[in-house]
Parts: C-alpha cells; sequence; structure tokens
C-alpha cells in the first residue's frame, strides 16, 4: 500500500503542478497518470533493484528475494512489473 500511495502521489503532484501552470505543456491529467506509471516503474524496477526493497517493504523489513536466496535481476523485475499491470489492467476491465 505504501508503494501505491507514493506512486499515486507523485501522480497527483505532476497534475496539480501543470493544472496550476499558465501553460501547461500537455494536457494535466495525462501527464499526472503517465508520471504515476512512470514512477511505479522506476521505483518497482531500477530502485528496488540497486536497494533490494522498495519503500512499502521497507517499512516490513522485507527484501525480495528468489528461490535461490539471491536478489532478482533487473529484466526479472521489469517482467514482473509489466505482468503486474497486465493483471491489475484485467482486474479493472473485468469490472467494468
Amino acid at each position: 500500500m505504501v508503494d501505491l500511495l507514493s506512486h499515486i502521489a507523485v501522480g497527483l503532484a505532476v497534475w496539480y503542478t501543470f493544472d496550476h501552470s499558465p501553460e501547461p505543456p500537455w494536457n494535466p491529467i495525462m501527464s499526472g497518470v503517465f508520471a504515476g506509471i512512470a514512477a511505479s516503474f522506476v521505483h518497482r524496477t531500477f530502485v528496488q533493484r540497486l536497494i533490494r526493497t522498495t519503500l512499502g517493504k521497507v517499512v516490513f523489513g522485507l527484501r525480495l528475494r528468489q528461490e535461490d536466496g539471491t536478489y532478482p535481476t533487473l529484466w526479472r523485475l521489469i517482467k514482473q512489473w509489466f505482468g503486474g499491470t497486465v493483471a491489475a489492467l484485467e482486474v479493472v476491465t473485468s469490472l467494468g
């Protein structure tokens, strides 16, 4: 939940900033959505690869490891992020 809320916070900050800009370079809502998605990707792949955990996991002292005890590769984290994103989209579309 901490991770999700941090990604949403980034999106809201970008939306708010663009919405209150005299001449936003692009649609403020779409900017916020894309910023939240980008924050999620960077946080769950690159940051997790560098520090071996995410903000949400660090609250509970957790680190993601593979069955053999090694940390996941960047490629594996990217695949997991895309898999989770596709699964989330399937849930959202099945509700509508």
